[in-house]
């Protein structure tokens, strides 16, 4: 038995050589903390010059646009947020990605997520690329969180809430959406609880009386009851609109900039739903119910005669 053990030993392969790309981008990720920005981003750029063909090295272009869309003048005075110089290389990580893998999808949404507010157009091609090149039900449904976040730099509410809409039906239209992977399956799900509070944040301000905002929420609630957030989420947005005036102006949101969305410890990022128009809305939403509290008093609105 020994021999045997030994012999493996002998013809046991060799561990695969390291990968310097890789050993680089990690230890440059490590620096992050401690290190000036502008020396990280040299060595960044240095790094993607000199791998420039290595399959992975979107990911240092989009590490890299992270670093420059962060802002931390308590440690650093020159570290400030480079809007342009941060969208950039999300899209040189774009470019870069072989088409329709994982990179090149969360390049896309990365691009998506900060040119919608300047051309709407680009963001919506980009969006159709992905559904071009990709079919799993993530993918997809982000897809939809973004295409309603530009309907909203439209000031096309209703365009909004169709396309949020799509997100809380996302199972129940399609059972076959249901992702197998656990982890693919609860981000799916965060996805459509987020549209379900996007959507009831958006009706409550969109044009119409007090009771026609009231009856298209409860509607909504009646067409999906086994759906508990969305019921919460309507039984909220009802209750904020009590407090609110019979008649609210929605504002557009195309000066609004999209926040820095931070990438995981674990590579590459994942857009936050704070993009989504959950997070676009509740600015208008929150400062109206705020004016609101101060000068009206509160009133049973179902109780107001139809």
């Amino acid at each position: 038995m020994t021999a045997i053990l030994l012999l493996c030993c002998f013809v046991a392969p060799p561990a695969p050589p390291a990968d310097p790309f890789l050993e680089a981008s990690a230890d440059l990720r490590q620096q992050e903390t401690v290190t000036r920005r502008a020396d990280l981003v040299v060595e960044w750029e240095r790094l993607i010059a000199k791998h420039g063909n290595h399959p992975r090295v979107a990911e240092a272009m989009i590490s890299l646009g992270h670093l420059l869309a962060t802002e931390d003048l308590a440690r650093d005075p020159l570290h400030k947020e480079d809007e342009a110089g941060s969208l950039a290389w999300f899209r040189k990580a774009a470019r870069a990605a072989k088409p329709g893998s994982d990179l090149w999808v969360e390049a896309q949404f990365l691009v998506v997520a900060r040119a919608m507010f300047a051309n709407p157009a680009e963001a919506r091609a980009m969006l159709k690329e992905i559904v071009a090149r990709r079919s799993d039900s993530l993918s997809l449904i982000r897809v939809e969180r973004e295409l309603a976040s530009i309907c909203l730099c439209e000031g096309d509410q209703e365009g909004a809430v169709r396309h949020d809409r799509n997100r809380i039906f996302w199972y129940k239209h399609d059972p076959r959406k249901v992702p197998a992977d656990p982890e693919l399956r609860c981000q799916v799900d965060t996805e459509i609880r987020s549209a379900c509070g996007g959507i009831t944040q958006l009706m409550i301000v969109m044009p119409g009386t007090k009771r026609e905002r009231a009856d298209r929420l409860i509607q909504l609630s009646g067409e999906y009851l086994l759906l508990p957030t969305l019921q919460l989420e309507v039984e909220r947005a009802l209750k904020q609109l009590e407090a609110m005036p019979e008649s609210v102006t929605f504002a557009p949101t195309l000066a609004v900039s999209p926040p820095y969305d931070p990438p995981p410890s674990t590579g590459v990022s994942r857009t936050r739903v704070a993009l989504s128009a959950a997070g676009v809305v509740a600015l208008a939403v929150v400062g109206c119910g705020l004016f609101v509290l101060r000068r009206r008093r509160r009133r049973a609105l179902l109780a107001q005669p139809q």
